[in-house]
């Protein structure tokens, strides 16, 4: 990075005008230590290689679990890049990570499929919201059950103390 002082002034004010911001591609490349406290992003995205290779013996696990737990202390989320398999989603999972990205959990979208797919989830919640809103007032929601008033059961009374 050719001038990281400049970098982040623009970071700073895209954060003010509410952008989320998140460091790519951590653990390869140019991505440094520093990067994690210098620049104000919110999420970690790690990368695939981190991921693919956290099966293997020797360091990488450990480096995985390490890069996780330092993102959470500096109170940032984690994205695991290149999750395939469930063993990989359980698996990040148990060490802590909240978010996957990858094949596992779906395809490549083209920008019109992205759009049609979030047209139908906008669509799916407004019917929602629409039927709860026509629904009865205190009417039970979804599998909530509602107990009568008073139990239509006679109290037991409590056993004799036997001598």
């Amino acid at each position: 990075m050719e001038n990281p002082e400049r970098a982040v002034e623009i970071l700073t004010w895209l954060k003010a005008f509410g952008a989320s911001l998140a460091l790519d591609d951590f653990g390869t490349g140019y991505s440094s230590l520093s990067y994690l406290h210098r620049f104000p992003c919110d999420t970690i995205k790690v990368d695939r290689s981190l991921v693919r290779d956290s099966g293997l013996n020797g360091s990488t696990p450990l480096i995985l679990r390490s890069v996780i737990a330092l993102a959470h202390e500096l109170g940032k989320e984690v994205v695991a890049e290149g999750v395939e398999t469930a063993a990989d989603a359980a698996y990040l999972r148990s060490i802590g990570c909240e978010y996957g990205q990858g094949f596992y959990y779906g395809e490549p979208m083209a920008p019109k499929e992205v759009a049609d797919l979030l047209a139908a989830l906008a669509s799916h919640r407004k019917r929602k919201e629409r039927e709860r809103a026509r629904a009865p007032q205190g009417a039970p929601k979804g599998m909530e059950v509602q107990p009568p008033a008073a139990s239509p059961l006679q109290v037991l009374p409590a056993p004799r103390p036997t001598s």
